[in-house]
């Protein structure tokens, strides 16, 4: 005999399996994600000349500051991590022979292979959102570009070829632009391109510096860094065209950079010296509520990376199958 169900029951039921899926996930990314940085904390500082000569090693901690572990452990300096869209690898820039180039490792610090072998030197690697690509800059012509290479490291393609320095690339959320930062008009500026390459668009114009630009998950918005307001600099957001800047810290530090949105789009990570220390900070999206997450720990840290966590079948994709399902059985 063939069991039927009230429509209100059913509707009661999907709703109650909607909010437990919703508390799964979320408890699982809280319980599970963790944030990638880079610090000072194993080396100490060296004076030479005056400035300091500083380490670092790639640590990850949890997305509240706590249980950072080590994961390079080399006499080089290694910094920028940056997680494939799958949450199992980072890249990184490191110079254990001397000159800067790009690395990917596992998650745990494992299997460390170098991806570009550049002479001259490379930094600041992105991934694709789809893994299948990295994108990062080099200095191998004399002039900082960005290129583009496969995750294994073949097929490195340089995508701006200007005569000015580019550099920063940030991959929008679609796969189908590279913002980043030039000097090609005469200041820092943020632009994006296609890709492919091509003529960029410049998305910022003023006579202070913009820098560093990251999406939103969503590629609605940019975060970046800038100097427009006084003489250190802050996080602001802007849309995806370059509109409606907002200034979201009032940090008046030297130094405040590397914005990183959290999986989630409701949290943004940044490193900043408000006391003369680089710390690791995470704020809400609209700039409140900021925390220093590692106040209490040795050295300088910088260049926060949020780890993502993606479902093998989205809670969405689950629900409509789930709802289909119930249908079908009615």
């Amino acid at each position: 005999m063939k069991l039927t169900f009230p429509k209100q029951i059913l509707r009661w039921i999907f709703t109650l399996l909607v909010g437990l899926l919703t508390v799964l996930t979320s408890q699982i990314h809280a319980d599970t994600m963790k944030i990638a940085f880079y610090s000072s904390r194993d080396f100490g500082e060296v004076r030479v000349n005056n400035f300091a000569k500083i380490k670092f090693n790639i640590y990850v901690m949890d997305i509240d500051g706590k249980n950072p572990i080590r994961l390079t452990k080399s006499s080089a300096s290694d910094t920028g991590p940056t997680w494939s869209p799958d949450g199992k690898r980072i890249a990184f820039t490191s110079n254990p022979n001397g000159v800067y180039d790009i690395y990917v490792m596992n998650a745990d610090g494992s299997n460390i292979t170098n991806l570009t072998r550049s002479p001259t030197g490379d930094f600041g690697a992105d991934w694709s959102p789809d893994g299948k690509r990295i994108a990062y800059g080099s200095n191998r012509g004399g002039n900082e570009e960005i290129y583009v290479m496969n995750a294994d490291g073949t097929n490195q393609t340089n995508l701006t070829q200007h005569p000015k320095p580019d550099r920063h690339p940030d991959w929008s959320p679609d796969g189908t632009k590279i913002a980043f930062t030039s000097e090609r008009d005469g200041n820092h500026e943020i632009y994006v391109m296609k890709v492919s390459g091509g003529r960029p668009i410049r998305l910022t114009e003023n006579f202070a510096w913009d820098r560093a630009a990251a999406w939103s998950p969503d590629g609605e918005q940019i975060a970046f860094a800038s100097s427009r307001d006084g003489v250190g600099f802050e996080i602001y957001m802007m849309d995806a065209d370059g509109s409606n800047p907002t200034r979201l810290t009032n940090t008046g530090a030297a130094i405040v950079y590397g914005p990183s949105w959290s999986l989630d789009g409701k949290r943004i990570a940044f490193t900043s010296n408000p006391n003369g220390v680089d710390d690791i900070y995470v704020m809400n999206a609209d700039g409140s509520k900021p925390i220093n997450l590692t106040e209490n720990q040795d050295g300088r840290n910088r260049g926060a990376a949020w780890q993502p966590l993606p479902l093998a079948v989205s809670p969405l994709e689950k629900l409509v199958m789930l709802w289909g399902t119930i249908k079908t059985e009615r």
